[in-house]
């Protein structure tokens, strides 16, 4: 459960959901499908990469950048110093590994201190613009957890068109027109963990003019038309 957590040669977690460095492309049609970035949390990889995947858009770069190479018949590149975050079926998660997995998840979790202590999962609060939002303009996110304390908890943040982030808050700019969604996930350091989802809306802000006179900055250009 160490090396899966994370002690291994290349520092990466092989359970979605865990650690600061995750994996972001697995082997999964739901999480391949959704609307986020990161894969769904829960899913147990594999370990051992045979050679990187021939990928549509960069072929075989990722086996021609490895030294040794992947296919080298003297000193070849370790099994277990071979990591990348890219769709590769032979690290595709299967049910034997998951089940596993949980029975060993279930053993551990019913001796800890954990076992006895009363929990009933509570769902968090995040806080969003109530008026329409500026694109291009900085929004801060905020969150809580009516009636407990997350100040040691790891919270995992995403929204539409931005890339994931950890922090107590989070910081985003809107880039599209329209209804903005945003998630989080709350895990503390036994596990336990809260959800929630929001939306707002951001829109381009509203120029105005009268008398024939243009904006501020506009250039009517050689043709009549603002470039």
């Amino acid at each position: 459960m160490n090396y899966e957590g994370g002690t291994n040669p290349v520092n990466v977690t092989y359970l979605t959901g865990l650690g600061l460095k995750r994996q972001r492309e697995i082997v999964d049609q739901y999480s391949q499908s959704d609307r986020r970035v990161l894969p769904q949390t829960g899913i147990p990889l594999g370990n051992i990469q045979a050679g990187f995947a021939y990928l549509q858009k960069y072929g075989s770069e990722l086996s021609n950048l490895s030294y040794p190479s992947d296919n080298a018949t003297a000193g070849p590149y370790p099994f277990y110093d071979r990591w990348s975050d890219t769709f590769n079926v032979t690290t595709e998660f299967i049910a034997v590994n998951q089940s596993r997995g949980t029975l060993a998840t279930c053993f551990l979790a019913a001796r800890t201190a954990s076992a006895t202590t009363a929990w009933k999962s509570a769902p968090a609060q995040i806080t969003v613009p109530t008026t329409v939002a500026l694109l291009d303009t900085p929004v801060t996110l905020t969150v809580q957890v009516p009636g407990q304390d997350i100040g040691n908890a790891r919270i995992v943040w995403e929204a539409r068109d931005q890339e994931p982030a950890f922090g107590a808050t989070y910081t985003i700019s809107p880039k599209s027109n329209g209804a903005q969604w945003v998630e989080v996930e709350i895990e503390r350091p036994d596990g336990r963990r809260s959800f929630a989802a929001s939306t707002f809306m951001a829109n381009s802000p509203v120029v105005t003019w009268v008398a024939g006179e243009l904006p501020a900055g506009a250039n009517p250009g050689a043709g009549g038309g603002d470039g």
